[in-house]
């Protein structure tokens, strides 16, 4: 067994032996928090709505919109790993199989990019949206449609893009008007 199948194989491992009713609906909540990034774009959209914030939205917007496409679009494809639901169809499902590739988790992805902003500005809220992010991370491993390394990747992903966009536009300068 390679060091990858271990990893991959360790949560799975445990969510198996502590899953129950409650748990069951806990982790499909948490995913769905991250289901077509939702949760994320009604954050930015708030944050575009205040003067105050409207600089930190942009920069989430953009760290967002630049992981989701990057990931969905290159990184996705050229990986082509097939999800773990579609390689062993006895696996348990609590929420509709996904047919697309797993590698990475775009729902971890993309919520640490704006987590991951957030913490840069503002480390108290930034601190709760990472965490939360880590749970919707390990939800889509307990669903059985990422693996442990798909939701790994996908947090070092979103942090990498989220700081990339931050370092590009540390100097830029928007509207006096607050834009």
């Amino acid at each position: 067994m390679t060091f990858i199948e271990i990893i991959d194989g360790f949560l799975p491992w445990i969510f198996d032996k502590i899953s129950n009713p409650f748990l069951d609906a806990v982790m499909v909540f948490l995913t769905k928090l991250g289901d077509g990034g939702i949760l994320w774009i009604c954050l930015i959209v708030a944050m575009l709505a205040s003067k105050k914030y409207r600089r930190l939205g942009i920069v989430c917007a953009i760290s967002l919109t630049i992981c989701f496409f990057t990931g969905n679009y290159i990184l996705k494809p050229l990986v082509a790993r097939v999800r773990p639901c579609n390689l062993n169809s006895e696996l348990p499902l609590l929420i509709p199989r996904l047919y697309d590739f797993s590698f990475p988790s775009m729902h971890t992805a993309t919520a640490f990019s704006v987590s991951a902003v957030v913490f840069s500005e503002y480390k108290k809220c930034g601190t709760w949206m990472l965490f939360l992010s880590f749970f919707i991370g390990l939800s889509r491993v307990y669903l059985n449609v990422h693996y442990t390394t798909d939701i790994l990747f996908g947090a070092l992903y979103g942090v990498l893009v989220a700081y990339l966009v931050k370092l590009l536009l540390k100097n830029a300068k928007f509207s006096s008007k607050g834009y």
